[in-house]
């Protein structure tokens, strides 16, 4: 069953979760910069959403998205998403060279109408593949203006501790090395710290103009939180892109998209900071504390540790493990009782095919908080984001362990 959370129903059964909740976030909060965009209905047509685009004053250079309404519970990074890079993109100008007496606007116009009818009609894919059961043999569709900002980012805020922010910027068009940077704010503080994922890039962190930007972002989060039909009792990721835009020279943020985190929860004790196990050949090693996402009771739960098979996936890249993965429903049953995953963050995204998973503990983190990292997040009740690798080699799989967070430590003792 979806979670008990407000949000502005009309909007989002009409356009979806994506769609929906941008719309009512212009409609009251104008001042916060938006990327130019339409939607359609489920059962609309491509030619309408063309027809509100240009109303809209949407160029040539567009992306389409799902906006489906079940992805107010999840879904990050599952859904298909399509772009066109305008009339002399690749693939306009392949298609053209086939065509050479058909206009030039009119195959630009073909291909965008055959990406929103996948994208619109994309679950019917995933039912033949047992991919996401629930879905509706349609959804709406978001087309926005393609903006291709210098960084693009994730912000959250965390709903264990009151006002902590959290956001990864990456440094956009940089290939599948991109950099990227992690800061939090605390307690309200104006002052943005390094997170020490992401070493080499303390640069970005350096950036007045970067700083400043961070800052006006943080500030949407509650503006939005508190509107009428939005939940205060959640945390919501935010996800934006700094500018330049449209030939600026500034660094203004521009808002892409607001969906639900996790709910908010105090603990009511607290842990002291996380130890590697006195017994272990690591113990002696320098590493991170961990963030920690999610609140257990004093207990705890116990739970089996579980890690993928060496070699599960291909390891070319995290862009084809992926691919890979969604060829088809995997899951992996683990004999029973709740479980934890210890593994890379690499592989985040199979978390949710794992069954009765409880917690992750995900190790070498480097630029958190990608798609499959919130959904993974959003799937257990407790995660912690070691920078090291050493917590693999303490809980390899079958070990059970009795796992306890206040949702700013986390205690992990081997029964």
């Amino acid at each position: 069953m979806p979670p008990q959370l407000r949000y502005p129903e009309e909007l989002v059964h009409r356009f979806g979760a994506k769609a929906g909740i941008l719309m009512y976030v212009a409609q009251h909060l104008p001042d916060i910069p938006q990327a130019r965009f339409a939607a359609i209905e489920a059962n609309e047509s491509a030619d309408t959403l063309l027809e509100r685009a240009a109303r809209a004053g949407i160029g040539d250079r567009v992306i389409i998205r799902s906006s489906a309404v079940e992805e107010l519970w999840g879904l990050e990074g599952c859904l298909v998403t399509l772009a066109v890079d305008g009339l002399d993109s690749d693939i306009v100008r392949a298609n053209w060279s086939h065509e050479p007496n058909t206009p030039k606007e009119d195959i630009y116009i073909q291909i965008v109408k055959e990406r929103i009818e996948v994208v619109n009609t994309s679950p019917q894919d995933f039912q033949r593949r047992h991919l996401y059961p629930g879905l509706p043999d349609k959804i709406p569709v978001i087309l926005a203006e393609l903006k291709k900002p210098e960084y693009r980012g994730l912000l959250i805020k965390h709903p264990n501790q009151k006002d902590y922010y959290l956001t990864t910027i990456r440094i956009n068009d940089s290939g599948p090395g991109r950099q990227r940077g992690t800061f939090h704010a605390m307690h309200g503080s104006p002052v943005l710290t390094y997170y020490p994922f992401d070493h080499g890039v303390e640069w970005i962190y350096k950036e007045p103009k970067i700083r400043e930007a961070l800052q006006q972002v943080i500030s949407w989060h509650d503006q939005i939180a508190n509107l009428p039909l939005m939940d205060d009792t959640w945390a919501y990721q935010l996800e934006f892109g700094i500018g330049p835009f449209d030939g600026e020279d500034s660094l203004q943020p521009h808002l892409f998209q607001v969906r639900p985190f996790k709910p908010v929860q105090y603990a009511d004790f607290e842990l002291r900071p996380y130890r590697l196990p006195e017994d272990s050949e690591f113990a002696f090693r320098s590493t991170h504390l961990p963030i920690v996402f999610g609140v257990t009771d004093r207990a705890g739960i116990d739970l089996k540790t579980f890690q993928f098979a060496p070699g599960e996936f291909a390891w070319d890249s995290r862009f084809k493990i992926r691919d890979q993965y969604y060829q088809e429903a995997k899951t992996y049953n683990t004999g029973g009782g709740p479980v934890l995953i210890v593994d890379d963050y690499l592989l985040a995204f199979a978390a949710d095919s794992v069954h009765n998973l409880r917690a992750n503990v995900f190790t070498s983190v480097k630029g958190p908080f990608a798609h499959n990292d919130i959904r993974a997040i959003r799937t257990a009740d407790v995660t912690a984001l070691f920078s090291g690798p050493q917590i693999n080699f303490i809980y390899p799989t079958g070990t059970w362990v009795n796992v306890v967070s206040d949702g700013v430590n986390i205690n992990i003792r081997k029964l």
